[in-house]
C-alpha cells in the first residue's frame, strides 16, 4: 500500500537535500481550502494565497518549491451495504462490467475499457504527466 506522509516527505527531502546541498523547510498543514492562488514571476512560483472552508482564514506563504500531493477518500455511502465485491481500487467488474450483484454494472473507469480494450485500466495522475518526466527522473537518479 501507499506510503505515509512523513514516509514521502523524509524521500522528498533527502532527495532535494542530496541534489541541491539545501535542506528543504517544509510547511505542512492538512486543511480544507476553498480556493488558492498563486503569485510569480514567468514559470516561478514565489507565493501561495488558501483559504480555509471551515473559518474562512487567508493565509499567504512565501514559496521556493510546490510539491504537489493529492489523496482522496473513497466514500462508498450505501454501495456497501448492498454487498457489492471491492478492491483496493473500487468496485470490483467483471469484463463485461457487471459486479456481483445482479442487474449493477460499472462505469466511468471501468467503462473505458470496455469501450477502449487498449486503454489503462486506471485513470491517470498528474503528476505522472509527460511535463513532469525529467523532474521526476530527477528525484529518482540516486
Amino acid at each position: 500500500m501507499s506510503e505515509s506522509f512523513e514516509d514521502v516527505h523524509y524521500y522528498f527531502s533527502r532527495r532535494f537535500k542530496q541534489l541541491t546541498g539545501i535542506s528543504p523547510r517544509s510547511y505542512r498543514q492538512t486543511f480544507d481550502i476553498e480556493g488558492a492562488r498563486l503569485y510569480g514571476v514567468g514559470e516561478h512560483i514565489e507565493r501561495v494565497e488558501v483559504t480555509q472552508v471551515e473559518n474562512g482564514e487567508m493565509m499567504q506563504l512565501d514559496i521556493d518549491e510546490i510539491v504537489v500531493c493529492h489523496e482522496y477518500d473513497r466514500d462508498f455511502g450505501q454501495l456497501v451495504q448492498w454487498g457489492l465485491g471491492q478492491d483496493d481500487y473500487g468496485i470490483r467488474v467483471d469484463a463485461r462490467m457487471r459486479t456481483s450483484a445482479p442487474g449493477i454494472f460499472g462505469a466511468v473507469n471501468s467503462a473505458k475499457t470496455f469501450l477502449d480494450p487498449s486503454a489503462p485500466n486506471m485513470a491517470g495522475v498528474s503528476s505522472h504527466n509527460a511535463r513532469f518526466f525529467n523532474k521526476n527522473k530527477a528525484f529518482n537518479k540516486l
